[in-house]
């Protein structure tokens, strides 16, 4: 499954906290062959009426039911009782770490992504909530730094370029990960930060000075904010993009986060303020996860973006 579809998957997951198990069976020594019977035979009354169709219908059902009877008399419904309760348990747990990784992830430093596998956000979440006080920053660079190896960055890189509107920046994107992988963290960080903005902008289909205010606004409406838990992490990544890649910083002062684009682009950090592995596959997640949400947006979405942002470019003239 390619990451474009994994997070289209998750688009359409939304995580279950609260689930509450009902795996009721019913009691006869046909292993549930009576309840097959009962509800075919609804739906053959339910059915007759449309003549010699439904006739011809109901006789498939019949015939389907009695070729499954082997397999139903061969069902141990306990097993499969128990079976059930084990997924369900499952899922809680996963549920438990996902949201213990939805809490560790920002507070970290790293931006949440539909990239990462589900096994390494359970485990983030599981050292997270064993382990709180005891080198979690250093346990999390390290599961991070073997989990985006130069394979998985390689690969990353490959997925990248099957994305049509990245054709004209591909050039600049497989060279920033080559450096990457050689470990040229100076050369990845500023080089992938200076080309967010663009591929924002340009999903948008902006031919115009956009003004700081106005890319904020852009932010909110590729990364949506809404009620309730999802995989696919949109508020939080918006919210980590405002705050920790558009933090503002004063030349001469300490910078306030070490992946700042103002900051780095503007001279204000050197090299030796950001320039690590851990702050190169924290920019190489924003930008994944910038280009799997605009790959996902709609010639409807847009346009509706682009007319509210007519107003609001009219509203930034006046308060200038």
């Amino acid at each position: 499954m390619s990451t474009l579809d994994k997070k289209r998957e998750f688009e359409n997951d939304k995580l279950n906290n609260d689930i509450e198990p009902s795996l009721k069976t019913k009691e006869n020594d046909k292993g549930g062959e009576g309840d097959y019977k009962t509800i075919i035979q609804d739906i053959g009354e339910s059915i007759v009426q449309f003549g010699e169709i439904a006739s011809a219908i109901r006789e498939s059902v019949v015939s389907m039911v009695s070729a499954m009877k082997p397999i139903i008399d061969y069902i141990d419904i306990e097993k499969l009782r128990v079976s059930f309760t084990g997924i369900v348990e499952g899922l809680k747990e996963t549920s438990e770490d996902v949201q213990n990784y939805r809490k560790a992830i920002i507070l970290l430093g790293y931006p949440p992504s539909v990239s990462l596998d589900i096994s390494i956000m359970r485990q983030i979440g599981k050292e997270f909530a064993e382990n709180q006080n005891v080198n979690l920053i250093e346990i999390i660079d390290d599961v991070m730094k073997d989990h985006y190896n130069a394979e998985k960055i390689q690969e990353m890189k490959l997925e990248w370029e099957d994305f049509d509107f990245l054709k004209e920046r591909l050039p600049l994107l497989r060279q920033a990960m080559n450096a990457h992988n050689l470990g040229m963290y100076a050369i990845t960080i500023p080089s992938l930060l200076s080309q967010m903005e663009g591929i924002i902008i340009e999903a948008f289909n902006l031919k115009q000075k956009v003004s700081g205010y106005q890319f904020e606004q852009l932010i909110e409406k590729l990364f949506p904010t809404g009620e309730g838990f999802s995989f696919a992490f949109e508020n939080e990544i918006g919210n980590y993009y405002l705050k920790n890649i558009l933090v503002p910083f004063q030349h001469g002062q300490k910078i306030k986060k070490d992946i700042s684009r103002h900051a780095i682009l503007h001279g204000g950090a050197k090299p030796a303020d950001f320039a690590r592995e851990e702050v190169s596959i924290k920019i190489i997640l924003m930008v994944t996860n910038v280009i799997l949400q605009v790959a996902l947006l709609t010639e409807e979405e847009v346009a509706r973006v682009r007319a509210e942002l007519k107003w609001v470019k009219d509203q930034d003239k006046r308060s200038i």
